[in-house]
């Protein structure tokens, strides 16, 4: 009887979850393709700050993310800045290297307008001449 039950298992049970699986990692991609590319910053060596002025959206942003090309940098922390005046901080703890992106910001009261991004560099910027950072959003 336990013969039986595992091989209900493996050919019932086993298949069911390997097609779920991959459901799920179908809405995964879906999910990705829904980003859109606000601005690139280009970061010059010895630079503590640069500011990405976000050109007029029609949309508000709900999240934002920073991919990063071409060199590794270290990013301290990102201050977006709404058109209302106000502004909100996030800070970033690990070095961003090359090819990769942040985890996406959630958007306190994402029903605003964003007029600038200022990224605030750390003092480990060592080779990130060139780093080039490229703003995503999810509206």
């Amino acid at each position: 009887m336990l013969f039986f039950r595992t091989h209900t298992f493996l050919y019932v049970l086993l298949p069911i979850f390997i097609s779920t699986l991959s459901f799920t990692a179908t809405d995964k991609v879906k999910d990705l393709s829904s980003w859109t590319e606000l601005g690139t910053v280009t970061v010059s060596e010895g630079t503590g700050y640069d500011i990405l002025e976000v050109p007029e959206q029609q949309e508000q942003v709900k999240y934002l993310k920073v991919k990063v090309l071409k060199s590794t940098v270290y990013v301290k922390a990102l201050k977006v800045m709404y058109s209302d005046k106000t502004s909100e901080y996030h800070s970033i703890s690990n070095p961003l290297k090359k090819g990769s992106s942040t985890s996406p910001f959630e958007l306190i009261g994402y029903y605003r307008t964003i007029e600038k991004i200022i990224f605030v560099y750390g003092n480990r910027n060592i080779d990130s001449n060139g780093a080039q950072l490229v703003v995503l959003a999810k509206m």
